[in-house]
């Protein structure tokens, strides 16, 4: 078993809320782990800039979350699926409509 992995798929599956797949990558890392297996890494945490697409939509009034200038903002997250979870379900924006770039 690859603990690095399976910690991947269970943040995964807790962001997309497959609360079967979560409850079973769950119990796997607690077998991995009671049984002596070495822990994952937990210092993965990736940084994505966020910003309108153009080429999709134009904002109206999105400045405010945005900036002036689209200068978006930072969300950090284990995938870029995590990310888009996290600007739907705390900022409410679809994440249809915007870029997401890994910063490094």
């Amino acid at each position: 078993m690859d603990p690095d992995a399976c910690l991947d798929e269970l943040l995964e599956a807790a962001a997309t809320q497959e609360l079967d797949r979560y409850q079973e990558l769950t119990d796997a890392l607690y077998g991995w782990l009671g049984a002596g297996g070495f822990r994952p890494n937990l210092h993965r945490i990736m940084r994505f800039r966020v910003r309108w697409d153009y080429g999709k939509a134009q904002p109206h009034a999105l400045a405010t979350v945005l900036g002036a200038r689209n200068e978006g903002f930072t969300v950090e997250a284990v995938s870029l699926e995590a990310a888009k979870a996290t600007v739907r379900t705390q900022y409410r924006l679809n994440p249809f409509y915007l870029s997401f770039t890994e910063e490094r």
